[in-house]
């Protein structure tokens, strides 16, 4: 298994934004590159955003995944109606 990068802080106005969609519970699609290097897409809620141990930042979602924060490639609002 590879090492992990350090971690990158985001921008004050991405936080922000997430935040947003978490505290609005707004569903929204997320991609994303996972620990293999692969870019994964999602439609969820964000539940959290918590620091770890390691100072990363993660973001949350409600089915309980964990995602680092500069790994996210982006978030758009979505409609919850298929």
């Amino acid at each position: 298994m590879k090492k992990e990068k350090q971690y990158q802080c985001v921008g004050c106005a991405f936080y922000d934004e997430l935040e947003m969609y978490a505290t609005l519970k707004k569903m929204v699609g997320i991609e994303y590159v996972d620990a293999n290097g692969t870019t994964e897409s999602i439609k969820t809620i964000i539940k959290d955003i918590l620091t770890k141990k390691d100072k990363a930042e993660y973001l949350v979602t409600n089915e309980g995944l964990e995602i680092r924060l500069d790994k996210i490639l982006s978030v758009v609002e979505v409609s919850d109606v298929d």
